[in-house]
């Protein structure tokens, strides 16, 4: 297990350039939602209708509540590590979670206190998502970039012979960041789940 949490932080390092690029198509993505609700609308109202309705179906099961969270986040967070292969997904993903946040922000009342928000309700739990969704996003990423250079090695076969050892060497690390992630999430969920609901009580 310390082995493989070793393997994990050395994995972050490499990728260390694909996560600043995830935190800043995130950071886009709160832009666009903030400052152009109106053209976005219609891709985040049902996003976030499902929230709220999920939301209100369970916010006085907490145990459901934290399953349904987990769950999701962790299966989303496992085909967008994977989904890089199509590139467009973990870009996708970072952009419209991004976006409803933003869009959320810009339909908050004037006299909101917005620290306070997310202090209270982004905050507790977002210390582990968001790294969690910027980390997985980054890891599709640099798998859509291995991805895409071995088509261009398939003419050589030394050359095809490495892409193939990339993509082996890149598909055994991600399993100690799968487990990696699955408990930050667990965390995320936990806090989501009962610390967020109480202190948005408060």
């Amino acid at each position: 297990m310390k082995q493989n949490m070793k393997r994990v932080f050395y994995d972050l390092l490499t990728i260390k350039k694909e996560i600043a690029a995830a935190i800043l198509i995130f950071a886009v993505g709160i832009y666009l939602g903030y400052t152009e609700p109106a053209q976005f609308a219609w891709i985040l109202r049902s996003q976030l209708d499902q929230l709220k309705q999920m939301s209100e179906l369970l916010q006085h099961h907490h145990l459901l509540m934290f399953f349904q969270i987990f769950i999701n986040n962790t299966l989303l967070a496992i085909l967008t590590l994977f989904s890089g292969v199509v590139l467009i997904f973990p870009i996708a993903w970072l952009l419209i979670n991004g976006m409803i946040i933003g869009y959320l922000f810009s339909s908050l009342p004037a006299a909101t206190n917005v620290g306070l928000l997310i202090a209270k309700g982004l905050l507790p739990h977002g210390l582990f998502e968001l790294p969690a969704i910027w980390i997985a996003s980054a890891y599709g990423i640099r798998f859509g970039v291995v991805m895409l250079s071995s088509l261009f090695r398939l003419v050589n076969q030394e050359q095809r012979q490495r892409a193939k050892q990339e993509i082996e060497h890149f598909a055994n690390r991600s399993i100690p960041m799968i487990i990696f992630l699955t408990i930050i999430l667990l965390m995320a969920a936990i806090i989501e789940s009962t610390i967020t609901p109480w202190l948005m009580n408060k």
